[in-house]
């Protein structure tokens, strides 16, 4: 036994590995919970999007379940001060949960990726399409090397032409990043789509930014791929506390991150209620939606046509307010404007099959 492992043997991450998988993941599935609330309270149904987060969370909470066992084992203990036969229950228990932790990845991010098929159209749905193919390839590649990888599992299986361990964490580092690389670029794609509608730029920062929290699992994801060289330290078991916590975070940031869109909802409705009992609000007319596009009880998508005669509506706001930006002729014609505030935008256009048309429609009135 190492020296050093002899001064250590009661030093474990045990209880750090208990700790951050138990608090992520409780937390993610506040946030998905939340975020069918949210859908389900505004008469929206669930979409494909939807069940392939929750079937990631499922994923992700079995793997953890996985990981408590292991952890009673030894997991996060120095491999010299574990005892033999429990280091042969934790292998195919380590399997199995590298497993599912690669799939609920996968699905996470696809998850994401299905509710940007929605809202996309051209060459930004191909490069949606291309990150939804090379992360169930590559990633998924990924899951089955842990089994083929020459080692104790290639040996438990019988496997005679396995796959040499270091092309196997090598190939899983590519996975990793690669993985996290996609979550930059689908994080980034709200923001060539919002850019160029009419909203206000507070609003349009506001959307953009919830929708690209994905950023934040793809820096994730890169942190996990670097730790994934403690799949070659001869104390894997305890060195790979790093890895095991932030492949839980991962996924569990990229389900909250999903999540956060949706959550405007809950924003919206605090505001409101704030506002209306801390004072009265001053009542505001609203213009009428000329097309009929995104139209409802709030009404986000307006536009303001000129009325018959060339007049300006007696109940017109003439404080300059965005709700109506006039511009006058001397013959008084209200010039067209548009008003797109964030919720609809959210609701009809993420929730409906027909988003980019909806949205371009909405962009030309």
């Amino acid at each position: 036994m190492d020296p050093t492992q002899q001064q250590t043997g009661d030093e474990t991450r045990g209880p750090l590995i208990l700790a951050s998988v138990w608090s992520l993941v409780p937390a993610a599935m506040i946030f998905m919970v939340l975020r069918f609330y949210c859908k389900l309270k505004e008469g929206r149904r669930l979409w494909w999007d939807d069940w392939a987060l929750l079937f990631a969370w499922i994923m992700v909470t079995v793997a953890a379940t996985l990981a408590s066992v292991a952890v009673s084992l030894g997991l996060g203990r120095h491999m010299g001060t574990i005892p033999t036969e429990n280091i042969g229950k934790m292998a195919p228990i380590g399997l199995i949960m590298t497993t599912l932790i690669q799939i609920g990845s996968i699905w996470s991010k696809v998850s994401f990726a299905l509710t940007l098929l929605r809202i996309t159209e051209g060459y930004m749905k191909l490069i949606v399409w291309s990150a939804i193919v090379g992360i169930n390839i590559f990633m998924g590649l990924s899951a089955v090397f842990s089994w083929i990888g020459c080692g104790q599992a290639s040996e438990r299986l019988n496997i005679s032409n396995c796959v040499n361990a270091v092309v196997v964490l090598d190939y899983g580092m590519f996975a990793a990043i690669f993985s996290g690389v996609m979550d930059i670029v689908l994080a980034m794609l709200p923001w060539k789509l919002l850019w160029k509608l009419q909203m206000r730029l507070k609003e349009k920062l506001g959307v953009a930014l919830a929708m690209s929290m994905g950023i934040f699992a793809g820096i994730t994801g890169i942190i996990k791929a670097t730790k994934r060289l403690s799949f070659s330290d001869p104390d894997f078991t305890f060195n790979a506390a790093d890895f095991l916590v932030w492949a839980v975070a991962e996924i569990c940031v990229t389900i909250m991150a999903a999540s956060i869109p949706a959550l405007r909802v809950l924003v919206r409705d605090a505001q409101s209620s704030f506002q209306n009992s801390s004072k009265k609000s001053r009542s505001r007319p609203t213009a009428t939606a000329a097309s009929g596009v995104f139209t409802n009880n709030r009404t986000v998508i307006s536009a303001a046509r000129p009325p018959p005669q060339g007049r300006r509506p007696s109940n017109a706001p003439s404080d300059g307010s965005e709700e109506m930006i006039m511009g006058e002729s001397h013959e008084m014609k209200i010039m067209t404007t548009k008003q797109v505030v964030v919720e609809t935008f959210l609701r009809d256009a993420l929730d409906s099959p027909d988003g980019p048309s909806r949205i371009e429609a909405a962009n030309r009135v």
